[in-house]
């Protein structure tokens, strides 16, 4: 009975051992030498870790002196002109942390850019109005980001809390999805022809976790 399955199965068989077997002439583009551990740069390293503040790391590390906290002024600064609210009338001032300037502090200036430090507009979009607004925008473009804010990462149970949108650096816009099933559904079903627009693209951390929740809310809602 097994002579049967293995003539049966010969050409199974044959490719089963050619998948299971470690290929021993593939070209690689790095040799055994370039795989030994060697000392880090330590001068790119501190920018790095400068920049996202791994200070615990930088420690363990031994460039720990490098990586130091900031010290910050907090001043009113106005906005731009030419840089005004999607949805407000006219412009307002807002209180920003920056940095002094060098020949203010005489310390070293840091050459990256934190949210304290860039002018940004972020904008709760909460009204009837504004998500219909948002949602014109939206239609003009060849691409935007996208992120949803959920009680939990289980797409099939997730409930909407939150979505978000940027197509702009530094501006993003955030609407709130209330509890209410049938308010949650005006907001999904206001978005929903958006996300249908094959012409515009959709960018996103955790896309899969995303389309499948989207997927799920278009059928719950």
């Amino acid at each position: 009975k097994l002579k049967e399955k293995v003539e049966l199965n010969k050409d199974l068989a044959i490719q089963s051992k050619r998948l299971a077997t470690i290929l021993l002439d593939v070209p690689l583009s790095i040799n055994p030498e370039g795989l030994k551990v060697a000392e880090p740069n330590k001068e790119i390293l501190k920018e790095i870790f400068s920049e996202l503040e791994f200070r615990r790391l930088a420690e363990q590390l031994n460039i720990s002196s490098v990586v130091k906290e900031e010290t910050v002024t907090q001043r009113p600064v106005k906005k731009p002109s030419g840089q005004t609210s999607l949805f407000a009338s006219n412009d307002e001032e807002f209180l920003q942390t920056i940095t002094e300037s060098q020949e203010e502090t005489g310390s070293p200036q840091t050459t990256f850019k934190t949210i304290q430090d860039t002018l940004h507009t972020y904008e709760v979009v909460d009204t009837h109005e504004k998500i219909n607004s948002l949602v014109t925008l939206l239609n003009k473009q060849k691409f935007f980001c996208f992120d949803t804010e959920t009680t939990s990462i289980d797409a099939n149970n997730a409930e909407l809390v939150g979505l978000s949108f940027s197509f702009k650096a530094q501006e993003a816009y955030y609407i709130p999805v209330p509890s209410d099933k049938n308010d949650a559904k005006k907001i999904v079903t206001a978005f929903k022809p958006v996300f249908e627009n094959a012409s515009i693209g959709k960018i996103a951390q955790n896309l899969n976790f995303l389309s499948s929740h989207w997927h799920c809310l278009s059928h719950h809602y």
